[in-house]
C-alpha cells in the first residue's frame, strides 16, 4: 500500500508541474489588443456634441503647448519620478483619445487616456472627499473581490510612481499626489493593486476569450480636482517600472490610430504588437520617456531645414539647456521649440511662394502658416519629414497629418513654443503604425492606407 500511495503523490506531483509549465508556457504567449477611442465617438467620456472643431483645436494646442513646458522643467530641474521625491508638476493630457479596459472583480468598463508620458495608471474612486464629474460611473473598490490597499513601506508602494512621502508607519495607505500645469488640476488618493481586464487576448489557448492581469498596481483617486470635467483617468505607458508597460513585462506594444475618426483605434501588447517597418534607437532615461536617440534633422521637400542648432534636437537627462525629440501620446499637436520652428516655417513660405502662393491671414490667430483650402491633397504641399543617422527611411508626414483645416484655412498642424524640448504629438501619427520594442530600445514606423479598425 505504502508503495501505491507513493505512487499516487508522485503523480499527482507530476501532474501539478505539468500544469504549471503549461500555465506558464501559455502565459508567456499570451498578448492582447485595447480598443483606443477617438473624442468624436459618444462612446468616448470627452464627447461632446456641442464642441466646435475650431473649440477641439484650441484646447489641443493649450495642451499640446503644456507638456512641452512639462517635459522640458522635468529635464532640466533633475526632478524624479520615484517613491518619495517631491510632487512633480506633471503635464495636461489630450482629450483626443481615450483606452478601454476593465477593472476589478468583477471587470467594470472604464476609461483611461493612453500616455506614452506618465508612469502611473489612475482613476477616480467612489468613496473620495472630493471629485470632479465624469461621465462614466466611479470605480467603486468595496464591489471588487479583488482590490488591495498598499501600505507604506510596502513593495508595491516602493514601486509606484509620484508617491508622497509617508509618516514612517508600515500601516498608513500609501498616498500619491499629481499636480498638473495649469496649477488647479490635480489627483491625490492611494496607491492599490487591482486585476485589469483586456477584451481580446491573443493566445494558443483558444479557450481564453479576454486577458487579465492580477495586482497591477494604480492610483485610487480620492481628492481630484480637473479644468475640464469628464477626465476617467490616465494609462501610464512609459518604459517605467510603476507603469502599465513596466508592469505586464511585454518586450514590446504598438499604436495604430486612424484619420477615420468614426473608427476605433487599437493598441496591441506583448506578441501581439506590430514591430514593423523602419526603426530607429530611443535615448535611454530614468523617466522611461521614448526620446530620439538619432534625429538628423527636418527637410522640406528633400531640402535640410537649415539654421537648427545642433543640440537642439539631442537628449541629455538632467541637463539644464539640452533638448530632444520624443514621442507623446498625450500630445496633439507636434511641437517645436522657436529654432526648430521659425527655419521650418521659412523654408516651408519659400517653397509655397516659389509656386506663386501666398499665405492666408489666419483670423483665429491660434495657427502660424495658413493657406486656401484648395491646396490640401494636391501635388502642391511640401513633404516634410523627419530624417534619423540610423534610420533606412526618412519618416515623411503625410499632408492630412501635417495639415489641418481650420475656417477659411488649410494651416500647418505644428506649434511653437518657448522650451526646448520638441514634440511628435498624435495628430502626426494618424494611420501609422508606431511599434515600441522595449527589449532592443528602438521605434518602428509603418505607414498604413487606414489603421486596422478594432473588431
Amino acid at each position: 500500500m505504502a508503495s501505491i500511495s507513493a505512487i499516487m503523490i508522485l503523480s499527482l506531483i507530476l501532474i501539478m508541474i505539468s500544469s504549471f509549465s503549461f500555465s506558464f508556457a501559455i502565459s508567456k504567449d499570451i498578448s492582447f489588443t485595447a480598443p483606443v477611442i477617438h473624442r468624436s465617438s459618444p462612446e468616448s467620456p470627452f464627447y461632446d456634441p456641442n464642441a466646435t472643431p475650431l473649440d477641439i483645436i484650441k484646447a489641443s494646442i493649450r495642451t499640446s503647448s503644456a507638456r512641452a513646458i512639462a517635459f522640458s522643467n522635468l529635464n532640466s530641474s533633475n526632478i524624479h519620478i520615484n517613491s518619495g521625491s517631491p510632487v512633480p508638476r506633471i503635464y495636461l493630457i489630450s482629450q483626443d483619445y481615450v483606452l478601454k479596459y476593465g477593472i476589478g472583480s468583477p471587470p467594470m468598463d472604464t476609461y483611461g487616456v493612453p500616455d506614452t508620458g506618465s508612469s502611473l495608471t489612475w482613476l477616480q474612486c467612489k468613496g473620495c472627499v472630493k471629485c470632479y464629474t465624469q461621465s462614466i460611473p466611479l470605480f467603486d473598490p468595496t464591489q471588487s473581490s479583488t482590490y488591495k490597499t498598499v501600505l507604506c513601506g510596502s513593495d508595491e508602494c516602493n514601486k509606484a510612481a509620484y508617491t508622497q512621502l509617508c509618516n514612517g508607519t508600515s500601516q498608513e495607505k500609501c498616498p500619491y499626489g499629481i499636480v498638473y500645469v495649469d496649477g488647479r488640476s490635480h489627483s491625490y488618493g492611494d496607491i492599490a493593486t487591482e486585476t485589469f481586464t483586456f477584451p481580446q487576448v491573443t493566445t494558443s489557448d483558444t479557450s481564453l476569450d479576454y486577458y487579465n492581469h492580477a495586482n497591477i498596481i494604480f492610483g485610487c483617486g480620492v481628492k481630484d480636482s480637473f479644468m475640464s470635467n469628464y477626465m476617467p483617468g490616465m494609462v501610464g505607458l512609459t518604459n517605467h517600472r510603476s507603469s502599465l508597460v513596466g508592469q505586464l513585462d511585454f518586450s514590446s506594444f504598438s499604436y495604430c490610430l486612424s484619420a477615420n475618426e468614426s473608427f476605433h483605434g487599437q493598441m496591441r501588447f506583448g506578441s501581439a504588437a506590430i514591430i514593423s517597418g523602419p526603426s530607429t534607437k530611443i535615448a535611454p532615461n530614468q523617466a522611461g520617456n521614448y526620446y530620439f536617440q538619432n534625429v538628423e534633422g527636418l527637410y522640406v521637400d528633400g531640402e535640410k531645414v537649415e539654421g537648427i542648432p545642433d543640440w537642439v534636437f539631442k537628449f541629455v537627462e538632467s541637463s539644464p539647456g539640452t533638448g530632444g525629440f520624443l514621442i507623446d501620446t498625450g500630445s496633439t499637436f507636434s511641437v517645436f521649440p522657436s529654432v526648430v520652428f521659425d527655419p521650418l516655417i521659412e523654408i516651408l513660405k519659400k517653397y509655397m511662394q516659389s509656386r506663386g502662393i501666398v499665405p492666408l491671414i489666419d483670423e483665429t490667430g491660434i495657427l502660424k502658416l495658413c493657406y486656401d483650402i484648395k491646396y490640401l491633397g494636391t501635388e502642391v504641399l511640401p513633404a516634410i519629414e523627419i530624417r534619423f543617422t540610423d534610420m533606412s527611411e526618412s519618416l515623411v508626414l503625410s499632408d492630412a497629418n501635417a495639415w489641418i483645416i481650420i475656417p477659411k484655412g488649410l494651416c500647418l498642424a505644428m506649434i511653437s513654443i518657448d522650451t526646448n524640448i520638441s514634440i511628435l504629438g498624435m495628430r502626426q501619427m494618424r494611420d501609422l503604425n508606431v511599434g515600441i520594442d522595449l527589449k532592443l530600445s528602438q521605434v518602428s514606423f509603418l505607414y498604413n492606407t487606414q489603421c486596422p479598425q478594432y473588431q
